[in-house]
């Protein structure tokens, strides 16, 4: 029993030691948000993970669930709150399954079969969170969601890419772009942020799309319909803010990812670096997460994925291009040079 006394001790005053040195050397984060948004199944995980291992990023490497009811919510919160609640209405819960499970793209179908190490601590994220939020005397909402980054990427043990010069912070919020509430408020608390935006063909996005999501995009007017009101939006948002609003076709994506990754850099100020022509989790090569599968493929950026129309029957894509073609030819003549 002594012994066991003696072992528990030991770890709890080694947690306190592991708390107290991320907190005295904490790397503060205040960079804004380089936002990746569009409907689903349309490559915004691919280019977050192209950004991943930039180094002049602080990457966020899931989706971006600080929203509220749901990721697609920009926050609405209350600075005057204490900031124990605060954090715990902007805390991303899948951070502790990446503790328990390892980090994997898919949390739900367990479709990615590749599984990383990931150590984020959720108690030491909530103490730097305090910590940090607690030195400013009168926040608004930019300082709890700095504050919230920093515990984040603090709190993230094995981020291999917390130090050096950064720019932004980056993350990806899919359908958020389709709210324009949401989106008005992400630039009262970014106004110095950029957005980027991707459109798919949209007989090729809904082949994956309805097969990746069948219960949401199944229904080919359901479908639709949600991808012209993302489009729509993308293309208000564009009109509205040309100079810190990015748009590219996801067939660019894959089949001139340099030329567009290129582009990207130099629209946001960020440096050339050749880390953005390969997918990454926290610097290490990861699969696509693909409504089709991958396991001929190793790594990298899968091209084949630029065309998918050939798997609907004649019909379905009369259909498509019945309600679409103006609008994806509205798009393609506002996409950002590449």
């Amino acid at each position: 029993m002594k012994k066991m006394i003696q072992k528990l001790t030991q770890g709890i005053r080694e947690r306190k030691h592991l708390t107290e040195a991320v907190l005295t050397y904490l790397v503060p984060v205040r960079q804004p948000l380089l936002l990746i948004s569009q409907v689903q199944r349309s490559g915004g995980t691919l280019l977050s993970q192209l950004l991943d291992a930039h180094p002049e990023l602080h990457a966020h490497p899931h989706e971006l669930k600080i929203g509220r009811p749901k990721k697609e919510d920009w926050p609405q919160l209350d600075p005057k709150e204490s900031p124990g609640k605060l954090f715990g209405e902007i805390w991303e819960e899948n951070t502790r399954f990446f503790l328990q499970n390892g980090y994997r793209k898919d949390i739900k179908t367990r479709e990615q079969k590749e599984t990383f190490r990931c150590l984020f601590l959720p108690s030491i994220m909530r103490r730097a969170f305090l910590a940090d939020l607690g030195s400013k005397p009168s926040p608004a909402q930019r300082d709890v969601l700095d504050s919230y980054f920093t515990a984040y990427f603090n709190g993230w043990l094995d981020n291999r890419n917390l130090h050096g010069a950064k720019k932004y912070v980056s993350g990806f919020v899919p359908s958020l772009s389709s709210r324009p509430a949401s989106m008005e408020r992400y630039w009262q608390d970014y106004p110095d942020g950029r957005v980027i935006f991707i459109v798919r063909d949209p007989c090729s996005w809904y082949a994956s799309a309805s097969k990746y999501m069948p219960q949401k995009f199944g229904n080919l007017e359901d479908g639709l319909h949600q991808w012209t009101a993302s489009t729509e939006a993308i293309l208000e948002s564009r009109g509205k803010k040309p100079q810190q609003t990015l748009l590219y076709t996801f067939e660019d994506l894959v089949t001139r990812t340099e030329e567009v990754m290129r582009s990207i850099c130099r629209n946001t100020g960020l440096s050339y670096h050749p880390t953005v022509l390969e997918p990454t989790f926290n610097g290490m090569p990861i699969r696509a997460a693909s409504s089709f599968s991958v396991d001929h493929v190793s790594h990298g950026v899968i091209k084949e994925t630029a065309q998918r129309r050939h798997l609907l029957d004649d019909s379905t894509i009369r259909r498509i291009e019945e309600k679409t073609s103006s609008i994806y030819s509205d798009a393609l003549n506002k996409l950002t040079p590449i």
